[in-house]
């Protein structure tokens, strides 16, 4: 109800605020600020974080506390009942309200309601309940669980405890910086702008005594709505409150991205995909309440729904038609821009390895280490055009559910039916036809004895290429389809068994059929669809997200002297621990530390003492290597997705280059070492360094009573091979 300001209206004064409310109403306030400056500040690296931390922290519990305090003296003192005073005519008032706060008050209105009665508002009233008695218990409680992370989950509806926990405390945080501010506002809507201010401070609020409804002017009593009726129903409220309050978030987000940015995936979840869905199920509430509540009057007064009258030369409808437009139109370049910055964040490498952390961790931390780190996800597992696009987000929507429900597997499945063709992705960089020339390689191997014996090997690799044009077609990219296309059949989903060849010649249409002893090829099995045309991934299957091999690895670090090689069965120690023991990521650094010098104090006690500094370099170093490659809670390693980029520790090469695939006519699909590398230098433990020009024969490190003539090298490298070292034990 409206009251115009008159002469002689006699003014009152309510004490409406006992000393508590002001004490812990303006502690609220301080710590709040302090809360928000070093939450921003440690979220987007703005104020250093062993600053901000602390106070985040005290003050957080401190607002704990005095929340608790509140609770209490809330409803010893029966304060509480201002908050959940059920008032007459809810709907109306809220929206009256709602209204006079934004836009009668600009035009010198007054919003009249009797504080001995009520102590604020409907809207007020909605306003403080939600936020007192939902957000605040939500940011105390998720605020709390974060500090005392045994109180923290693993996981949530099938996600990380640990990101939905943050989520929400986030969000939370958002909301009450909101209300933070819209209270702000709301503290100078009352006869002056420092009236409400004062009496918050004195405790006490001066009012104009309430004049009967009847005494008022009828135009002031029966004030018109600015809204069709329809719209004043409970539906469309919440809808109100819903769209409102995600648009002010959302802005304020918008506001942040463009200021500092986000570096957190989760924050631009929120914004770009969660709030703006939020916003929509809003705006629909309210046009759905309003068609709701029409229906309802029409079979009340059981007539037939009569068909809208649109009248342009009544000032009412023109203002409606004018609302509408203006907020259709901002809700429509929202739209644009929202939906673009939804779609640009949805293909960034951000969201794809950190939004499912845990999930997507081992990939996702692979590919970070990996030859193709700055080539985006998209662009190879999506790619350009819309069939593609719309293949990724159906699969995605069925990721998103199994993330949420725990139904995704461990490891997470290679997709290699679903890759887009190797000419759509990696030829768009790469060029096959382009002839390389050999590549020199050089290799150091430690075997796992007392001394780390060192066998060094270097050799040529025939990369090879070319087209038919240029007349060079050799090499190992031979097989890339340039003078000829090779199609093959695989027995298991991960192509590791590949029973039949064909190749056929461009140049002569010949056409050369390998099948592999032993194997019965029946007709069902050469059905075309189940045909495989050889590319780029059948052989650099992993090119991105690698697992590194820790026999590789190990190597690779003693070649460099991270790892010292003079320490006494540094090799075997290291590989043993990666390999043979299920060690905890969070205290593998611990892990490893005990493993390794309870070997030295126990069996080499002198080199423990004397090369203290170059074991704990070798454990930080081999820690490095487990947190990069092991993943025990996804139950992801090296072993779980084989790399054909090879044949030392899988079959790799060995699928089709095994010497049993063989043709009708006697061909054979060659093993021969020098088709793809020859070796041209070799040195053995104890041996002289052996140099020729070009083929010398490949010795093994461990010996020539190995019966190696007949076997491949991934018969005893191999995952399948992978055995614990125990020789130190002996």
């Amino acid at each position: 109800m409206v009251l115009q300001k008159q002469k002689g209206i006699k003014m009152k004064k309510l004490e409406l605020y006992p000393i508590w409310i002001r004490i812990w109403h303006i502690l609220q306030g301080i710590l709040f600020l302090l809360l928000l400056i070093s939450g921003v500040g440690m979220h987007f690296g703005i104020v250093p974080i062993g600053f901000s931390l602390p106070i985040h922290i005290y003050s957080g519990i401190t607002m704990s506390v005095l929340y608790i305090l509140f609770f209490v003296m809330n409803f010893a003192t029966g304060n509480a009942k201002h908050y959940f005073k059920i008032q007459k005519g809810t709907v109306k008032k809220f929206f009256v309200e709602l209204k006079y706060y934004f836009w009668d008050i600009f035009i010198q209105q007054e919003l009249a309601y009797d504080p001995e009665i009520i102590k604020f508002g409907v809207f007020k009233q909605l306003l403080y309940l939600k936020i007192m008695y939902i957000v605040i218990p939500c940011i105390i409680i998720t605020g709390l669980i974060i500090l005392i992370p045994n109180l923290m989950p693993e996981t949530i509806f099938g996600s990380s405890g640990v990101w939905v926990i943050t989520l929400i405390h986030t969000i939370m945080g958002f909301f009450l910086t909101a209300f933070f501010l819209l209270h702000l506002y709301l503290g100078t809507t009352g006869k002056t702008v420092g009236q409400l201010y004062k009496a918050i401070a004195s405790g006490s609020l001066e009012y104009e005594e309430k004049i009967p409804e009847q005494e008022l002017p009828s135009d002031l009593v029966k004030k018109k709505k600015f809204f069709p009726t329809s719209f004043y129903n409970p539906l469309t409220m919440l809808g109100s409150l819903l769209a409102l309050m995600a648009f002010v978030v959302i802005i304020g987000l918008l506001f942040v991205d463009i200021i500092a940015g986000f570096d957190n995936p989760y924050i631009g979840i929120v914004t770009f995909i969660f709030l703006p869905i939020i916003l929509g199920l809003g705006i629909v509430l309210i046009f759905l309440g309003a068609l709701w509540e029409s229906k309802k009057r029409f079979l009340a007064q059981k007539k037939d729904k009569p068909l809208p009258i649109i009248d342009l030369n009544s000032p009412k409808t023109q203002r409606i038609i004018a609302f509408m437009s203006i907020i259709g139109v901002i809700l429509l370049l929202f739209t644009v821009f929202g939906s673009f910055k939804a779609y640009e964040y949805t293909e960034s490498d951000e969201f794809c390895g950190e939004a499912c952390h845990q999930v997507m961790h081992p990939e996702y931390l692979a590919y970070q280490d990996s030859p193709h780190s700055n080539v985006g996800c998209v662009k190879c597992h999506i790619g350009s055009g819309a069939d593609w696009f719309v293949k990724a987000k159906l699969s995605g929507s069925w990721q998103l559910i199994s993330v949420m429900f725990d139904l995704y597997s461990k490891p997470i499945q290679v997709p290699v039916a679903h890759l887009r063709p190797a000419q759509e992705t990696c030829e768009q960089c790469h060029w096959p036809a382009n002839f390389n020339s050999e590549k020199k390689i050089v290799y150091d191997f430690f075997q796992s004895d007392e001394v780390n014996s060192e066998t060094m090997l270097t050799m040529l690799l025939k990369t090879g290429g070319g087209t038919p044009e240029s007349g060079r077609q050799s090499g190992i990219h031979w097989h890339m389809n340039l003078a000829n296309e090779i199609h093959y059949i695989a027995n298991d989903y991960e192509r590791q068994d590949i029973p039949w060849v064909r190749v056929v010649s461009k140049l002569t249409g010949d056409t050369t059929i390998y099948i592999r002893e032993d194997d019965e090829i029946t007709p069902d099995m050469l059905e075309p669809e189940k045909l495989r045309k050889m590319d780029c991934i059948d052989c650099h299957n992993r090119p991105s997200h690698i697992y590194k091999i820790p026999y590789k690895e190990v190597n690779t670090y003693m070649s460099n002297r991270k790892i010292d090689n003079s320490l006494p069965f540094i090799k075997n120690l290291a590989v043993q621990i990666l390999e043979s023991y299920s060690i905890n990521r969070e205290n593998s650094l611990a892990e490893i530390s005990n493993y390794i010098n309870n070997f030295y104090n126990k069996y080499y006690p002198e080199t423990a003492k004397g090369k203290k500094h170059q074991i704990q370099q070798s454990i930080h170093h081999i820690n490095t290597i487990y947190l990069r490659n092991y993943f025990p809670e996804m139950h992801t390693n090296w072993k779980r997705f084989p790399n054909n980029l090879g044949h030392m520790y899988s079959d790799g090469c060995f699928r089709c280059h095994d010497g049993k695939h063989k043709s009708a006519d006697g061909k054979v699909v060659s093993h021969d070492c020098n088709v793809c590398h020859t070796i041209i230098s070799q040195k053995t433990p104890g041996q002289i360094e052996e140099t020729r020009g070009l083929d010398l024969e490949f010795k093994h490190p461990g010996g020539e009573n190995l019966n190696i003539e007949n076997r491949l090298c991934s018969d005893c490298h191999g995952i399948k091979q992978v055995k614990n070292i125990q020789a130190f034990k002996k």
